[in-house]
């Protein structure tokens, strides 16, 4: 009788209990947000209703946890509009200058022309002038599209240095005048397994932080200048190693009292001045998501120091390394060039007829169909812009590669960041440059896919 009493009590009692303990185990061992099991009711009772009490705040939790991320994202794209705001009035004075240079050297050309006194030299000059501004133009652009691109959540092998290289540029241009930057990278790479976007959006907040401390945040009577360190090293702690990016200012430092709190959402020292208080919340939220950390040394009235500690990378680099193109590579193949800009159409149909190609125009998607598809045993690749009104890159490929499998195509494109460009890249014959692009840089990306394998239609 005891036994089989044992035997009941087991099954309804004890084995009910045991499962919902086991299950509230597992969940503290598994992130909330992909945690959606739940355990079976098999009875009405009080062990029943305690499973089903358990099941659905299991469910509240995942819920919230999913809407918590949400709004994280949203908090970090808010965060990110802010930064993007602040650097536009530097951006654009920038680019006047870019501009000056340009325009300067075009009408120089013309005055030269109309007085019959453009020699060999003053041409090639303006057109270095010329080339020299363009390009850096590229980068500013180039520098702003990365920190405003959608975020991915992609972690690569980075090296550390290039991104705080990368800050420094966009300091160069973006801070204040008054503020002199004294940069000091550590020799040799300082890899770390990092979302590159993310923590250049951090190191860049807390360079604008610090510029705002040495100049907005002063008083009306206070002399508004300073030094903006940034510099990197490496260093242990404990056990483990990192990589450290040691942001410094001169500025008017932070309270005691207040230091504790300059990581908590919406607590800010500069309210007046347009801060939200998301910066240095989202900065640490991001840098421990990468299992880092954020230390702080600060003296009201004289300067701050924020040290971002990155573990290092310890695993192999994986790196491969192209050999330098020094020459153009040419070819005798056709190519179609689908571009709805006539500018860059015609500028791209002289670059691939300088490196030995026929050359197609078409000026939309349309358009690029159907020439193909009634000359594709002569066209050899397709030059495809991603972004064209009506029908898009994407879809012209798509469209195309039902009857053409082996069909070859180099993407172009301004943003890299395009999630519709890294799919296609996983196709053998696809290839990606970006705009604005040089007559070698066309060449070899052409090059490269031709000797691939050749097309054949189906």
């Amino acid at each position: 009788v005891y036994l089989l009493l044992n035997i009941i009590l087991s099954r309804a009692v004890v084995f009910p209990i045991i499962k919902l303990i086991n299950a509230i185990k597992i969940y503290n061992l598994q992130s909330s947000e992909n945690h959606e099991n739940k355990i079976e009711v098999r009875s009405k009772d009080e062990i029943g209703e305690l499973t089903m009490s358990y099941n659905h705040l299991s469910e509240k939790i995942h819920n919230y946890s999913k809407e918590l991320q949400k709004k994280n994202s949203q908090l970090v794209r808010s965060q990110k509009m802010e930064m993007i705001g602040t650097l536009a009035g530097g951006l654009a004075h920038d680019f006047n200058n870019i501009l000056g240079g340009i325009i300067g050297s075009v009408s120089l050309l013309k005055l030269y022309q109309a007085d019959g006194d453009l020699s060999d030299e003053k041409l090639l000059d303006n057109l270095t002038i010329i080339e020299k501004s363009s390009k850096r133009a590229t980068e500013v652009v180039s520098k702003l599209m990365n920190f405003s691109r959608e975020e991915v959540d992609t972690k690569l092998v980075v090296d550390l240095n290039a991104i705080v290289n990368d800050v420094i540029e966009i300091c160069r241009t973006t801070i204040d005048k008054s503020i002199h930057l004294h940069p000091g990278l550590m020799a040799g790479d300082l890899l770390v397994e990092a979302d590159p976007g993310e923590i250049e959006q951090v190191i860049l907040n807390l360079c604008i932080n610090a510029a705002h401390s040495m100049t907005t945040m002063r008083g009306i009577d206070d002399r508004r200048e300073g030094t903006l360190g940034i510099k990197t090293e490496r260093k242990q702690v404990g056990d483990n190693n990192y990589c450290s990016v040691i942001i410094s200012d001169t500025g008017v430092g932070i309270k005691q009292e207040n230091i504790a709190r300059i990581f908590d959402p919406f607590f800010s020292t500069k309210i007046e001045d347009g801060g939200t208080g998301l910066g240095l919340a989202m900065a640490s939220s991001i840098i421990n998501q990468h299992k880092g950390f954020i230390d702080v040394d600060s003296t009201y009235g004289d300067g701050t120091t924020l040290i971002v500690n990155l573990p290092a990378y310890t695993g192999s680099k994986g790196v491969s390394i192209e050999s330098l193109k020094k020459h153009i590579k040419v070819g005798a193949q056709k190519i179609l060039l689908v571009d709805d800009e006539e500018i860059l159409r015609e500028v791209s149909k002289e670059l691939l007829i300088e490196c030995g190609y026929g050359v197609i125009l078409a000026g939309n998607g349309e358009e690029a169909i159907s020439l193909y598809r009634k000359n594709y045993s002569e066209i050899d690749l397709i030059l495809l812009d991603m972004s064209m009104p009506g029908m898009s890159g994407d879809e012209v490929y798509n469209k195309l590669i039902v009857d053409f499998p082996d069909i070859k195509i180099l993407l172009s494109s301004g943003s890299e960041g395009d999630s519709r460009i890294s799919k296609l890249l996983k196709n053998i014959n696809v290839g990606f440059i970006k705009k604005p692009y040089t007559i070698n840089d066309l060449a070899d990306k052409i090059y490269k896919i031709l000797n691939e394998k050749e097309v054949t239609p189906l």
